[in-house]
């Protein structure tokens, strides 16, 4: 039977998946949990969060955002990067608007908050109420620009108006603040930092076609034309090729101030010995994951081996941490 044996400090798991061409391929993933704060580099925290292998929503799957996704996939091209969490008021005094600023190396996403808001309906059209105080917001789908229907984000608001509904109809708090919302008949990107669940529109769309020539030719495989983007669960701005060594800045999502702090470098060695030879295969960052109200931050690794033909003879996987020293050498 084949086992694993993880030497390292953190959670660590295996299965099975195939491959668009039903290939059998061995996935490894490891789960890596820090405390995150102001004034001190990341700490490998003492409680080590638990590999997720399914999906995850807030609450009613057909009500609420995606918690979190799988960490089992089959690719990732980059890392998703995900937030989450709520924008403060700075020292916690209130405040109608506020922006939002995530950076890691050369990636960089800004969203401005604004406090609850409303069209509201007057003999000349629609026009904006003032923004209400705020001392912390959540940063959800459920805030952002969507509805349903919506190509985006089928939890949001302020896609849909009815313009002989309501005097008043509700306007999302997540906006992007180069292209803020003029008009009630605007259809803008849904702004937020969580992950995208595997129904909605846009990610639905990369899964491919299930059709009668599916059914024929290629059941239970994906499609031919699945694209690969579909296991990217961060919206498209929010992907990088994450490796350690990164400037990490959080800016607006704690009552403190900006927290700052440099990725850690993580290097981690998987051997699987296969009969009798000991194979070693190379892991990448699937997941970034930043909880600051929580003082969390997660990254899961992942490494995969094609064992079709070798799947019986699997005996062991070894996972180690590397010292940078050793590396190098």
């Amino acid at each position: 039977m084949w086992a694993l044996e993880n030497r390292t400090r953190f959670v660590a798991d295996r299965t099975f998946a195939r491959d668009r061409d039903g290939a059998e391929v061995l996935l490894v993933a490891v789960k890596v949990t820090f405390d995150i704060g102001h004034g001190h580099a990341p700490r490998l925290s003492a409680r080590q969060v638990p590999l997720a292998r399914v999906p995850r929503h807030h609450g009613d799957p057909t009500r609420t955002s995606l918690a979190h996704e799988s960490d089992f996939v089959l690719e990732k091209r980059a890392t998703d990067v995900l937030l989450f969490g709520h924008a403060y008021a700075r020292d916690g005094a209130p405040t109608i608007a506020s922006e939002v600023r995530v950076r890691i190396g050369d990636l960089q996403k800004r969203v401005v908050v604004f406090g609850d808001r409303r069209w509201v309906r007057g003999f000349g059209g629609f026009r904006l109420s003032d923004p209400e105080p705020f001392v912390k917001m959540p940063l959800d789908y459920e805030r952002a620009f969507g509805g349903a229907g919506h190509r985006e984000n089928p939890l949001g608001v302020g896609a849909v108006v009815d313009r002989g509904g309501p005097e008043t109809t509700p306007v999302p708090n997540l906006e992007d603040p180069d292209d803020l919302l003029t008009s009630p008949d605007e259809d803008k990107r849904a702004m937020c930092f969580g992950p995208i669940a595997r129904d909605w529109p846009t990610r639905r769309a990369l899964a491919g076609t299930y059709d009668e020539r599916w059914r024929q030719e290629r059941h239970p495989l994906v499609p031919d034309d699945f694209d690969d983007d579909f296991w990217q669960c961060a919206p498209a701005d929010q992907r990088a090729q994450v490796r350690g060594g990164e400037a990490v800045e959080l800016v607006g999502v704690s009552p403190r101030g900006p927290i700052r702090f440099e990725l850690p470098r993580i290097r981690l060695s998987f051997r699987t010995r296969v009969g009798k030879k000991m194979v070693e295969h190379g892991s990448s960052i699937h997941s970034m994951v930043l909880e600051p109200n929580e003082g969390r931050m997660v990254l899961v690794f992942q490494s995969s081996l094609e064992c079709h033909h070798d799947i019986q003879r699997l005996e062991r996987t070894i996972i180690e941490e590397v010292d940078a020293k050793e590396e190098a050498a």
